[in-house]
């Protein structure tokens, strides 16, 4: 996870907020983690520059959209990762930060949207995990 430390820097010193969808919290703490990065984790969504979007209606549909997008083109996507676009999109964000191989393919041309996707890495922004 090469990267997410400064991510967490920039995002304590007000210079981002993280958006993250609600799916998240149940792919990272599924994962993995030492207990402490689980403290550290759960202790990061509490941050006042952090936003949470919640899977509701208008998310759902936006990915189903996003699922539909591309299986015209002969992509399939799984529900998680057009939940993680679509709050992307909704929320225009400028960067989508993932380890994700899947949705770093969409870099540049989300549905037609110019939005970066790219591994986190040192020099670009971390979450202290």
């Amino acid at each position: 996870m090469e990267g997410l430390t400064e991510i967490v820097r920039e995002i304590d010193s007000k210079k981002a907020i993280l958006i993250t969808s609600a799916i998240s919290l149940t792919e990272v703490l599924e994962g993995d983690l030492t207990d402490e990065q689980r403290r550290r984790y759960e202790l990061s969504l509490k941050r006042p520059t952090t936003v949470i979007q919640n899977l509701d209606r208008r998310v759902s549909e936006v990915a189903g959209e996003v699922r539909s997008y591309y299986r015209q083109k002969g992509i399939k996507l799984k529900s998680p990762d057009a939940v993680h676009l679509a709050t992307a999109l909704m929320l225009k964000v400028d960067e989508l930060h993932t380890f994700d191989q899947g949705l770093l393919r969409f870099n540049g041309d989300l549905m037609g949207h110019n939005i970066k996707i790219c591994k986190p890495k040192p020099g670009q922004l971390s979450l202290g995990l």
